[in-house]
């Protein structure tokens, strides 16, 4: 039930060599992706953990107040490296999505909420898990089932410095990156509720156009 994801994204990563863990948000600048919440969370990593690299590759809507406030304290910090994109992501080619992500160690997902009918995850995670990316999420939708780490969901509790400590400090990106493939590839498999689900959902749409006809 998992949507197909481009044989570009499980392209093997760069040989790498750089010494800084690069941390990135991409996606679009707005409150409900949680981005409010973000910007002052990845400033206080950059400050504090010298081996990070903290990026944000963001589309805004420029009619929007609050995301264009947000769009400009992105830009005026000293501590978020800050790519505006002309387009949201879904837009993006293939090949650029491929590029970023490979490019990216650790991807956060801050949202607040998700609209799924079937399986509740953003196509952009499971191509940030093809890619070899950890995912760092708060804990919507069907999102902690693929993460599977209660240590990576974002809470309270679990702050974004505490979750990015245990990872630079105690955990094999490597192997974490492994861990989170295999957790996706078992998601069709482990999920019969998403196909029963689907058919719900038919037999509602079946269901309504009937009431049409006899309405007609």
């Amino acid at each position: 039930m998992l949507p197909p994801i481009p044989p570009i994204f499980f392209s093997e990563r760069g040989a790498g060599g750089e010494q800084k863990i690069k941390v990135a948000y991409i996606g679009r600048i707005s409150e409900d992706k949680g981005v409010d919440g973000l910007i002052p969370a990845l400033e206080e990593i950059g400050k504090n953990i010298a081996e990070l690299d903290v990026r944000i590759y963001g589309y805004h809507n420029a009619n929007d107040e609050s995301a264009r406030r947000l769009h400009e304290r992105a830009l005026s910090s000293e501590y978020i490296s800050y790519a505006p994109e002309p387009r949201a992501a879904s837009e993006q080619s293939d090949a650029y999505m491929a590029k970023l992500l490979h490019e990216t160690d650790i991807l956060v997902f801050p949202y607040r909420e998700l609209s799924g009918e079937t399986v509740d995850v953003p196509l952009l995670l499971l191509e940030a898990i093809a890619s070899g990316c950890v995912v760092i999420s708060t804990p919507v939708g069907d999102i902690p089932r693929i993460i599977n780490d209660d240590r990576l969901i974002l809470t309270e509790e679990n702050d974004l410095m505490k979750i990015i400590k245990y990872l630079i400090n105690d955990v094999n990106l490597v192997e974490k990156r492994q861990e989170l493939t295999e957790n996706m590839k078992k998601m069709p498999v482990s999920q019969p509720e998403a196909g029963e689900r689907l058919i719900e959902i038919l037999q509602e749409n079946v269901g309504r156009s009937r009431n049409l006809q006899h309405a007609g």
